[in-house]
């Protein structure tokens, strides 16, 4: 199978391009070879284009007469990345894939577990309503021009990231469990939340591209394990050897005064229950299971980041943002 890859370098594509190579795959990469302290080295045997994707003229020159099976996308993000994507791809794939996000499903409307038919947002945190207006456009595409696409939407998908509440998913957090300063959650910590790893969700795009399955379908991948915030956060601070971490507990209210940016992820998003009902793929893939535990994933995610002192680095903007968090009033 030829596939293209657009990214493949990211907290789930790097191992989706490692995935497809060993499988025998001709497989190609299509991103801006920029260096980035959490991103990995493209895999060996990957064939890589080096351009900007978001540079239209740029990009279909290096594209080329190029055609592939399938397209695998990981950076479309809004409305305008999806035209573009249409317009590179409608002649030089059979099947192309857009990875979306289970975070456009509409929290105030819809109820857990979420299917793919549960309500989605239109309006709220910027990400998922950007998200769910590409989805529109493909979609669009599909019914207009008969453009082949599959949306996948991968829930809270971690490897080069690891979970938490409040946070950019990088060593911050676990610098601050290991150096005494308090880990911030939302509310009291208990809302339950699924958190995938990510060789689970590329095992699963593997299974649905070589089963042959028609485009045309949207299916979100999760896995059916469940945790809170406390648990999730206890079972990093284990890991990483904090057993006794300081929490802070804030309301989203709290935490929105004083970052809007994490706020509003919090407040349309984590603070509440993500739970997913994942029938309609395992119909479509059913030797396909999620198999890693959050534990074994965590060891995973950590020992990721002990391997290369450089990512050991706590951002200190965000630390900031934390701290003043928690000095809204005293942590108990």
């Amino acid at each position: 199978m030829r596939v293209l890859i657009v990214g493949g370098t990211g907290n789930i594509s790097w191992r989706l391009s490692r995935a497809a190579v060993d499988a025998g795959w001709r497989v190609t990469l299509l991103n801006r070879g920029t260096p980035d302290r959490r991103r990995r080295p493209a895999p060996h045997g990957c064939d890589v284009i080096i351009s900007d994707v978001n540079n239209q003229a740029l990009t279909e020159e290096a594209l080329g007469n190029r055609s592939f099976d399938a397209v695998v996308d990981f950076v479309c993000y809004n409305e305008q990345h999806a035209r573009r994507a249409v317009s590179y791809f409608r002649q030089r794939t059979r099947h192309y894939v857009f990875i979306s996000t289970t975070a456009l499903y509409d929290r105030e409307r819809a109820k857990p577990p979420f299917t793919e038919d549960s309500a989605i947002v239109d309006s709220g945190w910027d990400y998922a309503l950007a998200k769910a207006r590409a989805e529109g456009v493909f979609k669009e595409a599909a019914a207009r021009e008969g453009f082949p696409v599959t949306i996948l939407r991968p829930g809270h998908t971690y490897d080069t990231i690891i979970p938490e509440a409040v946070g950019d998913g990088n060593w911050t957090n676990p610098w601050r469990a290991l150096n005494g300063k308090p880990i911030v959650l939302h509310g009291d910590g208990t809302t339950l939340w699924t958190v995938t790893h990510s060789s689970d969700f590329v095992r699963a795009v593997m299974e649905f591209l070589q089963s042959g399955h028609a485009p045309g379908e949207t299916f979100h991948i999760t896995t059916d394990e469940t945790y809170n915030w406390r648990e999730i956060t206890a079972i990093v601070c284990r890991e990483i050897g904090a057993s006794a971490p300081q929490l802070c507990y804030r309301t989203t209210e709290e935490i929105d005064r004083v970052t809007t940016r994490y706020g509003n992820g919090i407040k349309w998003h984590k603070m509440w229950c993500d739970i997913y009902d994942n029938s309609k793929f395992k119909a479509a893939c059913p030797s396909w299971r999620a198999r890693v535990p959050l534990q074994d994933g965590i060891k995973n995610a950590v020992g990721y980041y002990r391997s290369d002192a450089s990512l050991m680095i706590p951002n200190e903007h965000l630390n900031g943002i934390l701290d003043a968090i928690c000095e809204l009033r005293a942590v108990q």
